[in-house]
């Protein structure tokens, strides 16, 4: 080895090198160059005899106990998930997108321990090459380590290949309306629904999406604005899922994304007239909106336009305005969380930045952290007098 030598001192020939079984610095005097190189040659010899030893008897090389790993393919893992995850839920329609991707990819029977970091990192760049943004891209992988989560949770596999961590992400920087803003699309709205009930289709009047879409904008808009609910939770609201009791207004929302019903109290006048009205006359599991959701997107999207309001503004933007409000005076992030419905704190969090009322705690136990720090280095200064 490069370490190994003999050499010549004072007091005569010296072996110098790594001992192989011990990894110690080893040194001998020896009567020759000759009898120092057969000593370094011995230890190696003795060393590699020994391990071939100490393989066959089990002591360095040792073999895994066989444990059975179970079998579950690619659409037999998804069939778990669904039943054990989205079954109930809104929005399946991306999942299963997303689904057909993973199996025109990898195989619909393909093992699903068979599919290695390597080979799924392979799948994300494939996808980033078509275009997908990195958001996209991580999206539909999570299906797949939902259903490699859930086939380790109950028990269908026992041990599953490394994979690697998402995607980095752009965020978004965060964008919420203003007052004046949200007075621009009530206006533009109600110019809206009039003219598309006075001028037909060819000169400018519902464009295609009916009429009625744009006579309930603002009433959807305003809903949303108002509870921070999502948009197909609320053009789904039917007549049973209002509750009018002693001058109390309650809004259970039953088709949510995660699939859990939440119930929130009305207590805006126009939200409050705004269900009273489309109450009447509608029978229990009528809708209180007959636009769908996609139509809403669209006619906002219009507004947006017309309107040129600058920056990333969609028609979830009332759900994000909507927290940043509640933060800003003082609405604690679990009582959000819960209004709202969202399943992790996380979410949550993007919009903690507002909470500008807790960090009034932060500065009133830091008041006159300057002035008390000038009167210690007084206090010092005068001690060393």
């Amino acid at each position: 080895m490069a370490q190994d030598r003999v050499v010549l001192r004072k007091a005569g020939w010296t072996t110098d090198f790594i001992h192989p079984r011990t990894g110690k610095r080893t040194q001998n005097r020896v009567g020759s160059e000759d009898e120092g190189w057969a000593i370094i040659h011995a230890a190696h010899e003795a060393a590699r005899v020994q391990h071939n030893v100490d393989a066959k008897a089990g002591k360095r090389v040792k073999t895994a106990p066989i444990q059975q790993n179970g079998s579950l393919s690619i659409h037999e893992a998804f069939q778990l998930s669904w039943d054990k995850r989205w079954r109930g839920q809104k929005s399946t329609g991306n999942i299963e997108s997303h689904l057909k991707q993973i199996e025109e990819y990898f195989g619909r029977d393909t093992q699903l321990v068979d599919i290695t970091g390597h080979w799924l990192d392979l799948f994300r760049k494939q996808l980033l090459s078509e275009g997908n943004k990195p958001s996209t891209v991580n999206r539909k992988v999570s299906v797949l380590r939902s259903m490699r989560t859930d086939a380790v949770r109950f028990g269908k596999l026992i041990d599953v290949p490394t994979w690697p961590p998402g995607l980095t992400e752009e965020r978004i920087p965060p964008r919420w309306l203003d007052p004046q803003e949200i007075l621009l699309l009530r206006d533009y709205f109600q110019r809206r629904a009039r003219r598309s009930m006075e001028l037909p289709s060819q000169h400018g009047g519902w464009a295609g999406r009916g009429p009625c879409s744009w006579t309930e904008m603002e009433d959807a808009f305003l809903l949303r604005l108002n509870h921070g609910s999502r948009c197909q939770e609320t053009i789904n609201v039917k007549r049973r899922d209002i509750q009018v009791s002693q001058g109390l207004i309650q809004i259970t929302f039953i088709e949510t994304k995660n699939g859990f019903p939440r119930t929130v109290r009305v207590e805006d006048p126009e939200c409050r007239e705004i269900l009273l009205r489309r109450m009447e006359g509608k029978g229990l599991d009528e809708r209180l909106f007959r636009m769908k959701w996609r139509v809403y997107c669209d006619n906002f999207a219009e507004a947006v336009k017309e309107l040129g309001l600058p920056g990333r503004v969609t028609g979830h933007i009332t759900r994000g305005t909507f927290a940043t409000v509640a933060i800003t005076n003082g609405t604690p992030l679990p009582v959000l969380q819960h209004f709202c419905g969202w399943r992790e704190l996380d979410s949550v969090n993007h919009y903690a930045h507002n909470d500008t009322q807790s960090q009034g705690i932060v500065l009133d136990a830091v008041k006159g952290i300057g002035q008390t720090s000038v009167i210690t280095k007084q206090r010092r200064l005068d001690s060393c007098k």
